[in-house]
């Protein structure tokens, strides 16, 4: 009967002891599954900011884009500009020995600051 005891004994200690230890493994792995899911948190919140930053950035980039294209047109008709200024030196460098400006044959700048008028090109030529 004493061995029988014993054996009854020893085998609760053994189950006790696994029971233990489940219970270890157990708050173990509670943990770990919680920090685990902090970090997939924290994951979820730097991609939200990364997200937040890329639309900022792309945001200043039509900016710029839309800056750019704008300059660009602007480059364009000053240089548009600056050929018709260009013809007019020929024309006015190349003007008859009668001494006659060819002022009418100009052509007429789609930009009004530089427009010319027959009036003006009549009063330029008594000028001259």
């Amino acid at each position: 009967q004493k061995e029988g005891v014993r054996r009854k004994v020893k085998g609760e200690k053994e189950v006790v002891e696994e029971e233990e230890e489940v219970e270890e493994q157990m708050v173990k792995g509670k943990r770990e599954f919680f920090n685990l899911r902090q970090i997939v948190f924290e994951s979820a919140e730097k991609i939200s900011q990364t997200n937040v930053m890329m639309m900022k950035l792309i945001s200043k980039y039509n900016q710029l884009r839309v800056s750019i294209t704008n300059m660009g047109r602007q480059l364009e008709s000053e240089s548009r500009v600056m050929s018709k200024m260009k013809e007019y030196d020929k024309i006015i460098h190349n003007k008859e020995d009668s001494g006659v400006s060819s002022m009418n044959q100009m052509p007429i700048l789609s930009n009004d600051k530089y427009e010319k008028t027959e009036n003006q090109s009549s009063i330029q030529i008594q000028e001259n």
